[in-house]
């Protein structure tokens, strides 16, 4: 589209590709804009005009740039562009005429007018739009005026009997502009939304094949009269009449079928109803309410079939009509992974069944400082449902009522109906809450892991005082821990937490952490992110471990950044540790006194402390992490590869070079991590591929959010030949992927069934020669 500007002959090329776009949909008004979709790829041009204009009178004006945004859904990825053109010398208008020309000529072409911001004459409306199929007519929601009136005439009278497809939004209709002169024309489709002073006798005279109306509350009764008229002759075009209004009552069928002779069908979702006209054509009514599950009564077994059939979103819907409901749903054991519930003053709680997630945003009252009980009733709850499956991803959002139920209630259903053994997480955000501590034993029966929160500013007596209600609550039945940013002090310690009998307990940004503290810990899984421990404290900690301290620690892990190597001898000073060298990083074998053997690992860039954690809290750590560290977690072990590779990371294509410096690039969508194996400089040329890289310069490269970020790192070789090193990364990928294979042909020598083994699912190759010219061997040798 970009090269189609250039020139005439830029032009004419690219007109003879017919781009596949599927539609446009160009908006007339002060600022015009035009939507251009290729399936899955949509381009959107916002036209910058000057701010001086009142109303669009003409459509040859010049825009001061446009503002190109390119979107592409591409691969279970998203990604965004957004650039700024000049306006390349053109008016509006030819910027309309330049680009529906460039498109394959059976597209839809589609224009939104916005009334109140246009006043185009008919003849401006024919010259710039000479192949519209389909208008939109778009009133503003306050009272129309007569400009607005008459500037829709104007498009009516350029486009008419011409246009196959009218909508109109908010349309006023009155005796200089009813629906009767605009359904008149041989229209395909006309879709009202939210018309204003509509009658029944307005759709007695329509010509259209299908009509589509958003109303306000439609009379039943003025319905049936039309489905009599229809009967005796009237609309003879009509093929669908679909009408939508809101109601709070289950409407009376019974007055829409009076005196109709109708035949009823009934089914599990809607009724249907058939009729004839005078002319022998049957027509056939559906209707129905956005009632969901009207099987309520059916017979349990009918029932059971019926909900085993729906999607989990709907059967957690449905589990809130009844107390039978609840049960059925109940008995169904949904595979729910795990919930996490977030307390704060707008509860959150999110429930995880594999590849799907569906979201509760329980919507309070904002008059509440603090949360201080659960039984409090929602004003709403926004309901996100969220679909990664098949490779796909797609998301839904709706807002349900409270269903009748307080925050607790909510908490307790949702968890109920899960398997007993679900992992069920909780965040406790403590500034924004006040429970007491039995109100947190009757809410969360089954609480197995949860996570106290502290603001990031400086905490209060109350911040304190609620996150000690908490660790009373859950403790000592609670297994799992997690304190982000907590305040140590007397009356809140790390000796008061550590003493319970816990499996995992994850500290993140701690203030006022002394290494004593850890000494009492009675958790077999530490895990710490600081700024405030020192290798000689640890030096210490490994000496008191000796003599008996802290007997159940299996692991600890600890995390702080650092400008600089640390010098890890002054952490071994003194340990008498046997002392071993690997290819990933430095091990040391120390014995306590009662002759336990621990093992300390150390290393730097060391980004993945749950290798042994639970598989349930590590999935939930990847999935949470990018896809750099995943890759690199990768490698850790054969465990660590089954988890990512199970993961299906969304990689669009691996390009690999093969060279003497071989590099291998992953794409995913808007990154790019790119491996450049540093192999020795004494080789001549590449003759097989089991040489060990000295080590691995990584490029990892980002431009999602519109931003540009850039990270080098350096890795080992872990371990693998540049052979291995393409394996792991070409099978930690989707099947259905791209491979594509550059050979640089004078720097590498390999032969046939290397390049068999190494490359098995090769989809594309190319063979680079070197500029100069070639030195071909015998034809004996080739």
């Amino acid at each position: 589209m970009a090269y189609s500007l250039l020139s005439k002959k830029a032009f004419s090329t690219v007109k003879t590709l017919s781009l596949p776009v599927q539609n446009a949909v160009t908006k007339i008004k002060k600022q015009p804009r035009i939507d251009m979709h290729f399936g899955i790829i949509v381009i959107t041009l916002e036209f910058k005009m000057h701010e001086n204009d009142e109303k669009m009178t003409n459509m040859n004006g010049f825009p001061v740039d446009v503002k190109v945004t390119y979107r592409n859904f591409e691969n279970r990825g998203f990604s965004k562009k957004i650039s700024t053109w000049t306006n390349q010398g053109k008016t509006v208008g030819e910027w309309i005429q330049h680009l529906w020309p460039i498109n394959h000529p059976e597209f839809c072409y589609i224009t939104d007018f916005y009334v109140r911001e246009i006043e185009l004459d008919v003849q401006t409306l024919w010259k710039t739009f000479p192949k519209l199929g389909s208008i939109s007519i778009i009133f503003p929601q306050a009272e129309a005026n007569e400009n607005d009136i008459l500037s829709a005439q104007n498009v009516l009278k350029a486009f008419l009997p011409d246009v196959k497809h009218i909508r109109f939004e908010h349309a006023p209709f009155q005796e200089n502009f009813s629906v009767q002169h605009i359904g008149m024309g041989n229209l395909d489709t006309l879709h009202l939304q939210y018309p204003r002073n509509l009658k029944v006798d307005d759709l007695l005279t329509l010509n259209a094949e299908r009509f589509f109306m958003h109303t306000d509350p439609m009379s039943l009764r003025d319905l049936n009269r039309f489905c009599k008229l229809w009967k005796k002759g009237s609309n003879p075009k009509l093929e669908k009449l679909i009408i939508y209004w809101r109601t709070e009552t289950i409407p009376d069928w019974n007055v829409l079928l009076k005196g109709l002779k109708a035949k009823t069908k009934r089914n599990s979702r809607k009724k249907k109803l058939t009729i004839r006209n005078c002319r022998g054509v049957c027509g056939e009514i559906r209707y129905m309410t956005d009632q969901k599950f009207p099987f309520l009564r059916l017979p349990d077994d009918i029932s059971s079939m019926v909900l085993e059939s729906m999607d989990h979103y709907d059967k957690i819907a449905y589990s809130f009509l009844s107390k039978k409901a609840y049960s059925m749903i109940k008995d169904l054991h949904l595979p729910i992974l795990h919930v996490m519930i977030t307390m704060k003053k707008q509860p959150e709680i999110e429930v995880k069944l594999s590849s799907i997630s569906i979201k509760f945003e329980l919507n309070m009252l904002e008059n509440n400082e603090n949360m201080t009980d659960l039984n409090g009733f929602p004003v709403d709850v926004r309901v996100t449902y969220r679909n990664h499956e098949n490779r796909g991803f797609s998301e839904k959002i709706s807002t349900w009522t409270n269903q009748g139920k307080s925050v607790g209630e909510w908490v307790q259903h949702l968890c109920s109906i899960s398997q007993p053994e679900v992992y069920i997480v909780a965040e406790f955000y403590v500034r924004e809450i006040e429970l007491d501590i039995q109100t947190l034993r009757n809410t969360f029966l089954k609480l197995k892991s949860f996570i106290i929160i502290f603001p990031q500013t400086e905490q209060n007596k109350h911040d304190i005082l609620s996150a000690r209600n908490v660790l009373k609550a859950f403790q000592p039945d609670v297994k799992h821990i997690r304190l982000k940013r907590p305040f140590f002090q007397d009356h809140f310690s790390l000796q008061h937490i550590g003493m319970g009998n816990l499996k995992w307990l994850c500290i993140k940004s701690p203030h006022n952490l002394n290494v004593n503290d850890l000494l009492t810990l009675n958790a077999e899984i530490i895990s710490l992110d600081t700024d405030q421990m020192s290798l000689r404290d640890l030096n210490r900690f490994f000496k008191l471990w000796k003599k008996g301290s802290n007997p159940k620690l299996r692991e600890l892990t600890i995390f702080w950044a650092t400008n600089i190597l640390p010098d890890w001898n002054v952490l071994l000073k003194g340990l008498e540790a046997e002392t071993a060298r690997n290819s990933r990083g430095k091990k040391l074998n120390i014995r306590n006194c009662r002759g336990v053997c621990g093992e300390i690992r150390y290393m730097t860039d060391q980004r993945f402390p749950f290798l042994r954690l639970p598989d349930d809290i590590s999935s939930m750590v990847l999935e949470s992490i990018h896809h750099y560290e995943k890759i690199a977690y990768s490698f850790l072990s054969k465990k660590a590869y089954s988890m990512i590779k199970a993961l299906h990371l969304p990689i669009l294509n691996v390009m690999i070079t093969m060279k003497k410096q071989p590099e291998i690039e992953v794409k995913l969508s808007s990154i790019s991590i790119k491996f450049e194996l540093n192999m020795h400089e004494n080789d001549e040329k590449m003759t097989h591929l089991n040489g060990v890289p000295v080590d691995v310069r990584v490029t990892y490269l980002n431009f999602e959010n519109h931003e540009f970020s850039k990270k080098i790192s350096t890795w080992t070789n872990q371990g693998k030949t540049v052979g291995e090193w393409i394996q792991h990364l070409f099978s930690i990928n989707q099947p259905e992927y791209c491979y594509v294979t550059d050979f640089y042909a004078r720097e590498i020598e390999l032969d046939v069934q290397t390049l068999r083994n190494t490359f098995p699912k090769l989809g594309s190759i190319t063979i680079i020669f070197p500029e100069e010219e070639e030195v071909f061997p015998e034809e004996e040798e080739l």
